[in-house]
């Protein structure tokens, strides 16, 4: 049996996989501004979606995902696709 917070965690990460990304990474790529950006919106929202457009292939998307997630100091939740899952670090 799962603990209740992985639960809540579980059914949070349903629900920013069905809501539209708090993000997205273009063609300026991870610049200084964006990376800033993401920090805001993990201190404020917790956990976010962030979606790649399609000219970056998909093994790239991990890259990005685990770059973006050491710059920003959070947590990698899940890649799905173009689309992965950041949220804040527990300290």
């Amino acid at each position: 049996m799962p603990k209740s917070s992985e639960v809540i965690n579980y059914r949070t990460v349903k629900e920013v996989l069905h809501r539209p990304a708090d993000a997205r990474i273009g063609k300026s790529g991870l610049s200084p501004g964006f990376i800033e950006n993401i920090k805001q919106l993990i201190k404020h929202h917790k956990i976010i979606k962030v979606k790649i457009l399609q000219y970056i292939s998909k093994e790239e998307v991990i890259e990005i995902a685990n770059l973006l997630s050491q710059k920003t100091d959070s947590n990698l939740v899940l890649t799905r696709g173009r689309t992965f899952i950041l949220e804040k670090k527990n300290v």
